[in-house]
């Protein structure tokens, strides 16, 4: 997991698809015909380096050749991200799917370090009483 809680570009791959109404496959297609995963190319290079993932490891998840054809989509999506507010709206979409998630796993794991906690205090307090 990354200093901002999403563990992998899959992770974003697949909050991009289920707003853009394309396929995974789509994503890492060499098609540049069809705006629609045109649009969610830029989305999910564009997410993924705002979620510290490098231009190399996001050209290898999406077969992009090599990092300028990811840092083009990088320049693209900030580009659309300022003068269309379709595609802002878009964008935004996602990243609240990705934070909504990255907070319902935050939520999750500290639950379970909770229930650790809980079993490690009960085992300290059956110690104890046995020795009084």
């Amino acid at each position: 997991m990354n200093d901002l809680g999403v563990n992998s570009i899959d992770s974003i791959a697949h909050a991009v698809c289920s707003v853009m109404g394309v396929g995974v496959g789509s994503l890492k297609s060499a098609c540049r015909s069809d705006s629609e995963v045109l649009e969610a190319k830029y989305i999910l290079s564009g997410l993924c380096a705002h979620y510290g993932f490098t231009t190399t490891k996001i050209g290898v998840w999406c077969n992009a050749g090599d990092h300028t054809t990811v840092m083009y989509r990088i320049r693209k999506c900030n580009e659309f991200n300022e003068v269309d507010r379709r595609f802002a709206r878009k964008y935004e979409a996602v990243r609240e799917i990705l934070e909504d998630c990255r907070h319902a796993g935050l939520v999750a794991e500290m639950d379970e370090q909770i229930e650790s906690v809980r079993k490690h205090l009960n085992q300290l307090i059956s110690i104890r009483d046995k020795l009084l």
